[in-house]
C-alpha cells in the first residue's frame, strides 16, 4: 500500500476517486499538490492483534496532509507521490502503550446501570474495548462514549460504559500481562486464549508454497489429508477450517504455537480428534 511509503514532509498530488468526486467528496483538495504532515492512528489491543505488541500505532492508510495552508485527514489511496517508487516497505511504527481501562478483553462483568438500559441479566464478559473512543463523548458534548463491547450469553455484542459496569472476575487476558496464574476449563480454551494473542503463526503449505492446504473428504465427513500429515510430521500443531466469502469452498489452514509444549498437546489432541 502506499500508505507504507510515504514519508513525512513529502510532497503528494491529491486525486480523489471519481465515485467519491460524485457525491461531493474531496472536491476542494482534487488534483491539488500537499504536504504529508502525519499519519492517523490504530490501536492493537490485547487480543486479535495479529501477533503485534498491544499499543497504539500509526496508521499510514490515513494520512493528514496540508493543502493551501489547511489541514485534511485522507485516505492514503487518494494520494500519488512520485518518490515512493524507489523506497521500501515500513509499517507504522509503535507510538505508545495502550491507555489504561477500568476493564479488560475477557473479564466478567455485571450490568449495573439505569434498568430501562439493561442489556442482559447476570454475568457477561467483556469480548474488546474500543479504545479509541476513550475521553471522547455522545453528542451531548457530556456523556462518555461506550468502550465496553460485551459478549451477550443470548448471542451478538453490546457497547457499553464503564459507569454502568460492575466488575465480577479478572480473566485471564488480565492475569497474563499481570503475570498472574491462569485457569482454563480444557486444552480447546487455553489454545484458543494464546491464539488469540497472537502467539500462533501460519504454517504455508510446502508443495504450493501457499497458506491453503487442500480439503477432502472421508466417508462423507471433511478429512483434510495434507494437512493432518503435516501435523504428523511436526511442521504444524493444529488445523483451522471455515467456508470461503461465498460459503462454498472449505478454506482449510495449518498453525502451529509458538510454545512447543502446547503445540504438542494440541497436535496430539487433533490427531486424536481424527482417530488417527
Amino acid at each position: 500500500m502506499l500508505g507504507e511509503l510515504l514519508r513525512i514532509g513529502d510532497t503528494v498530488t491529491v486525486k480523489i476517486a471519481q465515485e467519491n468526486l460524485d457525491w461531493g467528496y474531496g472536491r476542494d483538495i482534487h488534483g491539488k499538490t500537499a504536504t504529508v504532515l502525519s499519519f492517523g492512528t490504530i490501536d492493537y489491543g490485547y487480543v486479535h492483534n495479529y501477533g503485534k505488541l498491544p499499543g497504539i500505532y500509526e496508521n499510514k492508510s490515513w494520512v493528514n496532509v496540508e493543502v493551501d495552508g489547511k489541514e485534511h485527514h485522507v485516505s492514503s489511496c487518494f494520494l500519488v507521490c512520485e518518490a515512493s517508487g524507489d523506497r521500501e516497505y515500513v509499517e507504522g511504527v509503535r507510538l505508545r502503550d495502550l491507555p489504561e481501562t477500568k476493564f479488560w478483553p475477557g473479564d466478567t462483568v455485571q450490568f449495573v446501570g439505569d434498568e430501562d438500559w439493561l442489556v442482559e441479566e447476570g454475568p457477561v464478559v467483556v469480548r474488546s474495548i474500543d479504545y479509541r473512543w476513550i475521553g471522547k463523548t455522545c453528542n451531548d458534548n457530556v456523556t462518555p462514549m461506550p468502550i465496553n463491547n460485551l459478549q451477550l450469553n443470548t448471542g451478538g455484542t453490546c457497547a457499553v460504559r464503564c459507569d454502568q459496569l460492575e466488575l465480577i472476575e479478572r480473566g485471564n487476558v488480565f492475569k497474563y500481562y499481570n503475570d498472574l496464574p491462569l485457569e482454563f476449563e480444557d486444552l480447546r480454551e487455553e489454545a484458543e486464549f494464546y491464539a488469540s494473542l497472537g502467539h500462533t503463526e501460519e504454517v504455508r503449505n510446502p508443495a504450493t508454497s501457499l497458506f491453503s492446504w487442500p480439503d477432502a473428504r472421508r466417508n462423507g465427513k471433511h478429512f483434510p489429508e495434507e494437512a493432518l500429515q503435516a501435523i504428523r510430521d511436526g511442521i504444524g500443531h493444529g488445523i483451522k477450517a471455515g467456508h470461503d466469502f461465498f460459503g462454498n469452498k472449505m478454506r482449510v489452514s495449518v498453525y502451529r504455537f509458538k510454545d512447543e509444549e502446547l503445540g504438542k498437546r494440541v497436535a496430539e489432541a487433533t490427531l486424536k480428534g481424527f482417530e488417527l
